[in-house]
């Protein structure tokens, strides 16, 4: 848009009467058109419509403050105006100016900022109004009052600009000295939202579910994030309102096909979010249940009558059944049942089919998961079979990368007993020791996963490839995942203001782990520390509420934001309710127009209040508000039977009373 100049043939101020040529230039190539508008005292008179005529003769007949403006728009233009100008302009005495000057806290914001503005005046007292231009319409942001300071958030990009008017108290006048500030408000970049996932492996029933949430945006920017949890039939539920917690931790009792919304938006926007996005996910009621390893203790073939241990090691499920079935020349049938072993003693030579299958106990199918072993009876067999009783790991199931463990093997063959050794990982054999006298042997894990260990036994004359075996499993990690083990701390009846909270936290391999604590105090969050290696946490409660302590543990090596997790809430009030409220009187012999004191005693409660009531003649009277004052004064004029009531209440009690007690006497 090209620029509108407005100039005066005479300087400002002047004389009421006279002629003022106000000449308007637009630097243009093509036909311009120019409208004049004079306003004073907030009222505007079009002097001219839009003409060829650059140049205006103003005859002003009164004195004061005027504003010349001037619009200008191409010929033929279908637009209102395509420029604008004003200018201030003074008839008559130019009076000494109320306003000295407007300071801005800052004249260059980002939007959602607060502009604070203080008027800096030459005289007091003086009322003053503010308006600010935005998008070229100017709107009012307070009326006339007496505060010279205002403060205010700018809510729309680009240069804006402030208009302060004042005026003296007793004024008539619509305002008497006015000025204008201009400000920059920039826009800020869209905030994005570019991951959001489900930090939690397995999605389930009564577990944990961690939902995060990573979005772009400037460093300096406060962004806030809210969480909408939308189930199966189409219900919302908000899990967590406006926050600048980027994390949400709930529990799902119910499996399904939900919904996670998140909207994200800047502290200061107006908007009801600024980016979101849809998360999917089901939830099961269980993790998958599968079959492992489906053994027998003794390898076919057996003679008959040798009891034969067969075991189920399945993953999954809540709480499962186990079934076994052998089909054969005599049949057995286990029925489901919790135990996972099955303790077999044939009696008929053959060939047998076992099988095992396991479901969880909700579940209305026949079973989960299946496995099937084939097994040889025979009538005599020349030697005793070994039996494998315990497999001991030195480092026990969870391991570091490269870190070595001794594998040890017990069993009732004596020197009779030979043992192999075998290392699977994800199914393949990655090492074998054959058969020799040692019970034990040393494992290397090179590689993180996890891997399986099968140990075979056998008698030393035995024909057959094992007489016993047994599986187990060894973890490799690059690092020992922290584990909370527990939290302890004192178990209270209640806790008060003023109490400490100390908890200390108890986890396997503590020297390697790191601790977080983050506090929350009515679900605001007060304090969070980084992690560190301090197991133990302190904090002197200031406030009653609910105190929310999240404790995340992770190995120092971990690249996880955590690797174990426990939370404990403690309800903490501003006193310990108040009881035993007794009235105690000085005197008990109470005599006509002779004073008598009650005095009122109570244990617990904080800034503790009384409130003292007389009946007399069966009319209860209030004769005491509540005040710090534990006793009350009182003159019988007139024998009889009376009863004082007194009421006690903590300061920051909003009840009626928490405890009283009422005492009869007779005058």
């Amino acid at each position: 848009m090209e620029e509108l100049n407005i100039v005066f043939d005479k300087e400002s101020p002047q004389e009421k009467d006279s002629v003022i040529n106000i000449i308007a230039n637009m630097e243009c190539d093509r036909k311009i058109v120019y409208k004049f508008i004079i306003g004073k005292d907030s009222i505007w008179n079009t002097v001219r419509q839009f003409s060829d005529s650059n140049i205006y003769k103003w005859h002003p007949k009164e004195d004061g403050k005027y504003i010349i403006m001037v619009q200008a728009k191409y010929k033929g233009e279908s637009k209102p105006f395509n420029a604008i100008a004003k200018c201030d302009y003074i008839i008559g005495e130019n009076d000494e100016k109320l306003i000295k000057n407007v300071y801005l806290n800052k004249d260059d914001l980002n939007l959602g900022e607060k502009l604070e503005v203080v008027v800096e005046s030459t005289k007091f007292p003086l009322m003053f109004r503010y308006w600010i231009r935005e998008d070229s319409n100017w709107s009012m942001l307070k009326d006339y009052c007496t505060e010279n300071i205002v403060s205010f958030t700018v809510k729309k990009s680009g240069i804006q600009e402030l208009l302060v008017e004042c005026k003296s108290l007793n004024s008539t006048s619509e305002y008497d000295d006015f000025a204008t500030a201009v400000y920059k408000v920039n826009s800020i970049d869209n905030i994005e939202i570019v991951d959001f996932k489900c930090l939690t492996n397995d999605i389930i029933c009564n577990e944990e579910l961690i939902f995060n949430v990573e979005a772009v945006y400037s460093e300096e920017r406060n962004i806030l994030y809210k969480f909408i949890k939308i189930n199966p039939q189409g219900e919302c539920e908000c899990i967590q309102n406006y926050s600048s917690k980027n994390m949400v931790c709930y529990k799902e009792n119910k499996s399904g096909e939900y919904k996670l919304l998140c909207l994200v938006k800047d502290i200061y926007s107006q908007n009801e979010f600024d980016d979101r996005a849809v998360l999917k996910f089901v939830v099961k009621p269980y993790k998958d249940i599968v079959i492992r390893k489906f053994t027998a203790n003794l390898n076919s073939p057996q003679m008959c009558e040798t009891p034969i241990e067969l075991k189920i090691n399945a993953e999954g499920g809540q709480e499962l059944l186990y079934r076994f079935k052998i089909e054969g020349k005599h049949s057995e049938n286990s029925g489901y049942t919790r135990s996972s072993t099955y303790l077999w003693n044939p009696m008929l030579k053959g060939k047998y089919k076992i099988e095992a299958s396991v479901k969880d106990v909700s579940s209305e199918e026949e079973y989960e998961d299946i496995s099937y072993i084939d097994y040889n009876i025979e009538e005599n067999f020349n030697k005793e079979p070994i039996t494998i009783e315990k497999v001991i790991l030195d480092k026990g199931n969870n391991v570091v990368k490269g870190q070595e463990v001794i594998i040890r093997v017990m069993s009732d063959g004596m020197d009779n007993a030979r043992y192999s050794f075998i290392v699977r990982k994800n199914g393949i054999e990655k090492e074998r020791i054959e058969y020799g006298s040692c019970n034990w042997t040393k494992f290397f894990p090179d590689e993180i996963g996890v891997y399986e260990i099968e140990v075979l036994a056998k008698h030393r004359y035995s024909s057959r490839e094992y007489d016993s075996h047994f599986i187990t499993y060894i973890n490799s990690y690059s690092y020992i995942p922290a584990n909370i083990d527990y939290v302890l701390y004192p178990i209270k009846e209640s806790y008060i203001v003023g109490d400490e909270i100390l908890i200390k936290v108890i986890t396997e391999n503590s020297k390697e782990n790191l601790v977080k604590y983050i506090l929350n105090i009515n679900n605001q969050r007060v304090e969070e520390t980084d992690f560190i290696s301090d197991k133990s946490f302190m904090y002197v409660t200031k406030c009653s509420g609910v105190y929310n302590i999240e404790i995340l543990a992770k190995n120092k090596n971990s690249d996880r934001d955590f690797d174990s997790k426990k939370e404990i809430n403690i309800n903490v009030r501003e006193a310990m309710p108040i009881t035993n409220t007794k009235i105690k009187i000085n005197d008990t012999d109470i005599k006509i127009n002779e004073t008598v004191t009650f005095t009122v005693e109570s244990e617990g409660g904080q800034g503790v209040l009384y409130q003292f009531y007389l009946m007399n003649k069966d009319e209860w009277q209030l004769v005491q508000d509540y005040s710090r004052k534990n006793y009350y004064t009182f003159m019988p004029f007139n024998k009889g039977k009376y009863e004082i009531l007194a009421l006690s209440k903590s300061t920051y009690c909003k009840c009626a009373y928490e405890d009283y007690d009422i005492l009869r006497f007779k005058v």
